[in-house]
């Protein structure tokens, strides 16, 4: 009469699995988070973009000023912090609106101007957004387009998102021209970080790293 032995794991064969398991998960987590951080950045990106195109979008068709400009907390008017936009924004017809003392075009949610846009972050401490002026020294609080689309800025201009850590090789931006078209960044120079191209308003071409320092 045959016997059958059922034999189990050895103790080094267990620990050889969680070894094996503790490097996967040691090469998936950190690929995760990059994964995740990647597409926060960009999620910002094109939803700015999306602001930037139905601002502008609104101001052609109504023949009327509209202005996008940095949230305050709770996405219901433009920030007091000047050009700290990593709360979120919101986009707004710009004209006055019907009740005393507002102002049209002056880059602020005044009285009962109609907000067309409003969109905030939970997490605005993990990520820093600027707009910028066209040579990146200033940074700008608010962008208005005029009944033909154009920017009233003058100049052109444009937007940086970044991780806490201001890693430029995560960095998305876009430049925004004084047409009102906004275009994403490039790694131009193939060095592995995105770039920005902006006219420097004499026929040439003025190249930013992508920074929110």
């Amino acid at each position: 009469m045959s016997k059958h032995v059922e034999q189990g794991y050895t103790l080094l064969e267990l620990l050889s699995v969680v070894v094996i398991i503790a490097i996967l998960v040691g090469i998936a987590v950190p690929s995760f988070r990059q994964s995740s951080l990647n597409s926060n950045i960009e999620n910002r990106i094109l939803e700015f973009k999306r602001a930037l195109v139905q601002a502008r979008s609104a101001a052609v068709s109504r023949n009327v000023i509209t202005t996008i400009c940095r949230a305050n907390a709770d996405g219901d008017g433009c920030g007091a912090n000047n050009g700290a936009w990593s709360n979120g924004w919101i986009a707004f017809v710009d004209d006055g609106g019907s009740v005393a003392g507002g102002v049209q075009g002056n880059g602020a949610l005044d009285g009962d101007e109609e907000l067309l846009i409003s969109f905030t972050y939970d997490n605005a401490d993990q990520y820093s957004v600027v707009l910028r002026d066209v040579d990146g020294s200033d940074a700008i609080p608010s962008l208005s387009f005029d009944n033909s689309g154009l920017l009233t800025l003058g100049t052109e201009a444009h937007v940086v998102v970044c991780e806490k850590g201001n890693d430029p090789t995560v960095s998305r931006g876009l430049n925004i021209f004084r047409t009102g078209r906004a275009v994403y960044s490039r790694d131009f120079d193939n060095d592995g970080k995105h770039d920005l191209q902006v006219g420097d308003g004499q026929g040439g071409v003025i190249k930013h790293d992508l920074t929110c320092g």
